[in-house]
């Protein structure tokens, strides 16, 4: 039996979690292998998966809300008179509670003004080692920038600026949308002999030209800023390589350009 595009969506969280039938499995990969929109769809919420995954795996709680969390617990022991009731409430609390723990942390991102400067790192390290392991680098795969800036019109509400360094021996791969902790992000993509370099670039939040380097986790780190968008480049790169990309990138006008 042939599925339609609304019953495969209906199944695609079972599909993506493999809890169909061997049978169904088979209908529905069928279909989104010829049709373009269910196939984007089951994309995108395998992205979402491999993200939800990676926060809880790489993400920890910060050591005050446990105390946090105890404190409150002896206050609700004290304040009610039988285990039972305690129980209920706690019961009810928890998964709002840890909810939120997860909508916090991963609303984080390296280019909200309320994160912390130490949290930087690891979420675009995280996002770095994520598009490896998920082996998707690219939505838009190609060396052509004509063809990578405009696949992000109307994606994102602003427009990455997009050079091909391969005569410098920095080819670009292609972009794809991140989400770094929930923020739409541009990714561009670019290879320095058999290193990937993930370039993230969002709005600008203040008209200040900056630099910052820095490591975490092995992975060599520079964010930098140019009052219009701001920039971190993320790879395995020696620091010294990945600076000089970070140069070539301001003397080819990339930076210091509103889009």
């Amino acid at each position: 039996m042939t599925m339609t595009c609304d019953k495969v969506n209906a199944l695609l969280s079972g599909y993506v979690d493999s809890e169909l039938t061997a049978a169904q499995a088979q209908q529905i990969e069928e279909h989104i292998r010829s049709c373009a929109d269910c196939d984007a769809n089951y994309r995108e919420l395998t992205r979402l998966k491999n993200v939800i995954e990676a926060v809880a795996i790489r993400t920890s709680a910060p050591p005050h809300l446990a105390q946090r969390v105890s404190a409150g617990l002896k206050e609700n022991d004290r304040h009610h008179a039988s285990w039972s009731g305690g129980l209920v409430k706690l019961a009810y609390s928890l998964p709002a509670l840890l909810l939120g723990l997860v909508i916090g942390w991963a609303t984080l991102s390296p280019f909200n003004a309320g994160t912390r400067g130490d949290e930087l790192p690891q979420l675009l390290a995280s996002a770095h080692i994520r598009s490896l392991m998920a082996d998707h680098l690219t939505d838009v795969a190609s060396s052509d920038s004509h063809t990578v800036k405009p696949w992000f019109h109307g994606r994102l509400d602003f427009s990455p600026p997009v050079e091909d360094l391969t005569r410098y021996g920095y080819p670009l791969l292609g972009g794809r949308l991140e989400y770094l902790a929930g923020d739409a992000v541009a990714a561009l993509v670019y290879r320095h002999r058999q290193h990937v370099i993930n370039l993230f670039v969002s709005p600008g939040s203040a008209q200040v030209v900056s630099m910052q380097a820095e490591k975490y986790n092995g992975y060599n780190i520079i964010r930098w800023t140019d009052g219009y968008l701001s920039y971190a480049a993320v790879s395995d790169l020696k620091l010294a390589d990945l600076d000089h990309f970070r140069a070539l990138l301001s003397d080819k006008g990339m930076t210091n350009n509103p889009g």
